[in-house]
């Protein structure tokens, strides 16, 4: 699993020629997908902790369920944990949507300036600008690499969400 240190901690060799990545545009792009990694990993630690509540209440005896059958008070509770669910699946996937498409956009980026020193490399046909077209095809590839990772991110938090889901279910079906 990423961790926003790894992020933070990333260093990128730097290039003595004039093409190459614009290197406080790769700090900046990285700052924020590990700034966005700990935000969603709070928010998950926020839905556990919720769950965890919604999950003891039934046992805590609150004063609705001395004045409802326990199977109004079950379904209150389980209509308000699907909605919290909801609510929280709903954001993480807008989140991570947001980060495919930014991080999109960066590949995209990635890979015109790929074209631009490839055609660049076409037209003066210099052994040294090759060397500097297979640098760039190599950091698309770990650009392409954080995608798949933020991706899988997000999957993984939308499983975990619904997990917690189907947990509070089956523990209000019991």
């Amino acid at each position: 699993m990423m961790d926003p240190r790894v992020i933070d901690n990333k260093q990128f060799g730097t290039t003595r020629l004039k093409e190459g990545y614009d290197q406080d545009e790769v700090d900046n792009f990285l700052d924020e997908v590990a700034a966005e990694l700990r935000r969603l990993q709070q928010e998950l630690a926020k839905a556990r902790e919720e769950n965890t509540i919604l999950r003891r209440r039934p046992t805590e005896a609150p004063t609705v369920a001395m004045q409802q059958p326990p199977s109004v008070v079950a379904e209150k509770l389980l209509q308000a944990a699907e909605e919290a669910a909801r609510s929280y699946e709903a954001e993480a996937k807008a989140k991570a949507d947001e980060i495919v498409r930014e991080a999109g956009a960066q590949g995209a980026r990635v890979v015109e300036e790929a074209q631009a020193a490839a055609e660049k490399i076409k037209a003066e046909g210099l052994a040294e600008k090759y060397r500097r077209n297979e640098e760039l095809d190599r950091k698309h590839a770990e650009v392409a690499s954080l995608v798949d990772g933020l991706t899988r991110r997000a999957q993984d938090m939308r499983t975990a969400l619904k997990g917690a889901l189907s947990e509070v279910n089956r523990g209000l079906a019991e």
